[in-house]
């Protein structure tokens, strides 16, 4: 029997706050269908809790997804990170082994695979996704906040080929934030403060990608400010159980639903720990449905 299918292995989802979390809903659907006897638990740590938390895991704990504000504080506790983690000094998975910690992040695919959703819904067939990466390099993306996720934002939108690159946020300071990302992968992007309002309005006017990672009262005035093309696409990869302000201000133009993001890289996160490859469908049927309770 392999090892993820024995009695008494667990994940769980860490960060806090975490009881809105849908990842229980996620895992334990993805578990259900591939054939997996693994509970799926969350547990709220705090960033000061980290290192006691991860020192008293059971062998039982096949893996660990992790929210803020952990993302970047795990680092130091885990024996290896994949590149992309490193690069991007971002983990949100965690695999555990007999012998090792490893840190991964899924973030990225997440985001990368629900942009790609869209292409294929909304243009397919006139735009095969095969074209997307050279059509997308005189492109624009805008990404709405400095923080773990937005640097997530930052590694997919380069990976899906987009020329120009926007990030706005409140300020560009401390030594872990985009800008360190931005420089580890080699790329380059044209910084926006908040506080300039008209030229971020502009911005994200232009923006043919949109992805906002701030929380959604944050963007209630920007969203009034805006008049979408059908074309131009948002990802606000904070789900909540209504509509965002900026959701709402691109109802005739493309919004990505953040809950394809959030299944993409769970479902990520499921292979990693278990080896197993659930199917999207059911999944994110069930997650949707989780959400509208």
């Amino acid at each position: 029997m392999p090892e993820s299918a024995r009695k008494g292995q667990w994940a769980a989802v860490i960060g806090s706050p975490i009881d809105h979390s849908l990842s229980p809903v996620l895992h334990q659907c993805a578990y259900d269908l591939v054939g997996v006897e693994a509970q799926y638990r969350r547990y709220q740590v705090e960033e000061a809790d980290l290192g006691d938390f991860l020192a008293n895991l059971d062998p039982g704990c096949l893996g660990l997804s992790v929210t803020m504000p952990c993302k970047k504080a795990i680092l130091p506790y885990l024996d290896t990170n994949e590149s992309l983690a490193k690069a991007l000094g971002v983990v949100n998975t965690v695999v555990m082994t007999s012998s090792m910690r490893a840190g991964f992040n899924t973030d990225v695919h997440g985001i990368v695979e629900s942009i790609r959703d869209s292409y294929r819904v909304h243009d397919a067939p006139k735009l095969p996704w095969e074209s997307l990466r050279q059509d997308n390099s005189g492109r624009k993306a805008v990404i709405l906040g400095t923080g773990a996720t937005a640097s997530s934002a930052l590694a997919a939108v380069v990976s899906l080929g987009y020329g120009k690159i926007c990030v706005v946020g409140r300020n560009f300071a401390g030594p872990d934030g985009i800008l360190r990302a931005g420089g580890k992968l080699g790329v380059s992007f044209d910084p926006l403060l908040w506080k300039h309002f008209p030229a971020v309005v502009s911005a994200c006017q232009q923006a043919d990608m949109l992805i906002s990672t701030v929380p959604t009262e944050v963007c209630a005035d920007l969203a009034g400010e805006l008049s979408p093309k059908p074309q131009q696409r948002l990802l606000d990869v904070v789900y909540a159980k209504h509509d965002s302000a900026l959701e709402r201000a691109y109802r005739q133009a493309v919004s990505i639903s953040p809950l394809r993001m959030l299944v993409h890289q769970g479902l990520a996160q499921v292979k990693l720990m278990t080896g197993k490859e659930a199917p999207f469908a059911p999944v994110y049927e069930a997650v949707s449905e989780a959400a509208r309770v």
